[in-house]
Order: C-alpha cells, then structure tokens, then sequence
C-alpha cells in the first residue's frame, strides 16, 4: 500500500508539473520516442567503451589510435551516407508500418552486427562489425527520426523534442552503467554486448507496439519497388533543398561544428586515461563518462 501511495504522489506532483491538459501529451511523446533510449543508450558505450577496448586487442598498441580513427572515420561517413538515403525511401516506400518496418528490420540487423562485433577475431572482421552496426541502426534512425513530425502537430514539437532528447540523455546513463557494471563479471565483455543488443531490440520492440501506424504517401510519391530509387536523383535533391532553406543550413553547419568538437575527444577518451592517469578498468572510465552525461 505504502509503495502505492508513493507512486500515486509522484504521478500527481508530475501532473501538477506539466499540467494536466499536457499530461497526455507528455505520455504519447514518452511512448513514440521511446526507441531514443536506444540510440545514446547503444552508441555510446559501444563507442567510448567497447570499441576502443577491442581494437586495442586486435591491433598492436603502436597502431591502436590510428586503427580507432580508421573504423570511426568509416563508420561516421557511412552513417553520413546511409541515413538520408534511408530516410528517403522511408518517406516514400509503398510498405505497410513503413517506419516501424525500418525501425524493427534495422535494430534486426543492428543486433545481428553486435554479435559478430563480439566475436570478431581480427581488425578486418572488426571493422566489417561495426559497419554493419552503423548501417543497421542507421536505417532503423532514419525512419525513427520522422514520428514527431509524422504524429506531433507543430504546436507540440517543441514538447516531444525535449522528451524525445531527455529520454536519448537517460538511454546514454543506462547504457554506460549496465556497461560498466557488466564488464567485471565473468564474460563481462559478451554480457556488455548482449546488454546493449537488448536494449537495441527491446525499445524497438516498445516502439512496434507503442508507434501509432503513419499513413502511407501518397500515390503521386510512393516508391513501389527498388528500380524506383534513384541515388544520384536523391542527393540532388537534398542538395536543392540544402541551398533553399537558410535556416535548415545553419542548423546543420552548427551540429557539425559541435560534433567536430565532441566526436574525437569521446573516441580517444578510454586511451587518455590509460596514457595519462594508467585507468585500464572500464568500469572505471564508465564512471567518467556517467558523470560527464
């Protein structure tokens, strides 16, 4: 009764918070952008953790930086390549649950990567791991990227932005400290990669049951099979819209200069404490980056 009482209290000191016309706002936009949990909650541990502390096991330690470097440069590029041309086909694809397909057919796939990052035995299988990772979770973005304003009416972005960046703040905490926990333990490393690859498929699942259906494009637009995907015709496009829209040009020059930023100290960070202060432990350098997020 007593836990009851308490969780009754919370939820009306929320209501009150938010107010209670928005409250069933806030709920819809917590169920849509669930997959967000994923995403931060995937990447970076696997990024800041896992990946360095594999190459640094399959390269020489001479190599290791460079190595990093290598299979982040590739990734980010294929990311770069991957995700509008998926975001496209997405938009206009004459497929039933389009966005939930993309979503579940990517975090599939995404999951199916992570097992091969596993067992990578060699620096080449290695890389070949995380590009399919990139790809996958990549697609299923693209498509995830789309519900708020697929769903949300314009007066309500601003809301479920928020909430959607929140959630992908709390999915990098979880993801870092189920990492930083697991990797002690007895095949720490397997249970850390197979603790991200459930929370990658479990919140795509959430979003399969949550995600309301999208209605389909319309006829004029649909691409009803893969002879109607025209890469060259797609980048033109982009590029067009890119030179109409000022805004939208500044808003992606301004995140490209703050990842400038962000990405290589994040890559590099593991090796830093290594060299700098001799932290080998990853649990230890989980304990930076929580407190870091």
């Amino acid at each position: 009764m007593a836990a009851r009482e308490q969780h009754s209290t919370v939820v009306s000191w929320l209501m009150r918070l938010v107010g209670k016309e928005h409250w069933s706002a806030v709920l819809f936009a917590l169920r849509i952008n669930i997959f967000s949990l994923a995403l931060l909650g995937f990447w970076t541990p696997l990024n800041n953790l896992m990946l360095p502390d594999q190459v640094s096991q399959l390269v020489p330690e001479f190599l290791k930086g460079s190595a990093l470097g290598l299979i982040t440069f590739l990734g980010i590029g294929i990311a770069t390549i991957v995700q509008p041309i998926a975001g496209r086909i997405d938009d206009r694809i004459a497929l039933p649950h389009r966005r939930k397909a993309f979503i579940a057919g990517g975090s599939a796939a995404g999951v199916l990567g992570v097992l091969l990052f596993s067992l990578a035995p060699a620096f080449i299988w290695l890389l070949l791991a995380y590009i399919v990772m990139q790809i996958a979770v990549n697609v299923a973005q693209a498509a995830f990227q789309a519900l708020i304003p697929d769903l949300i009416k314009p007066d309500g972005r601003g809301l479920a932005s928020g909430i959607k960046d929140g959630l992908g703040v709390l999915g990098a905490a979880l993801g870092v400290v189920g990492v930083g926990l697991l990797v002690n333990l007895l095949w720490g490393k397997y249970l850390a990669l197979a603790y991200l690859a459930l929370l990658l498929g479990g919140t795509a699942y959430l979003s399969l049951r949550w995600v309301p259906d999208v209605p389909p494009p319309p006829d004029d637009e649909r691409i009803h099979n893969l002879r109607d995907i025209q890469v060259a015709a797609m980048f033109r496009s982009f590029a067009a819209a890119f030179k109409a829209n000022r805004v939208f040009r500044l808003a992606v020059v301004a995140r490209f200069l703050f990842l400038l930023g962000l990405y290589p100290v994040e890559r590099l960070f593991l090796y830093y404490l290594e060299n700098r202060f001799h932290v080998t432990s990853l649990s230890h350098v989980s304990v930076f980056l929580v407190a870091a997020i």
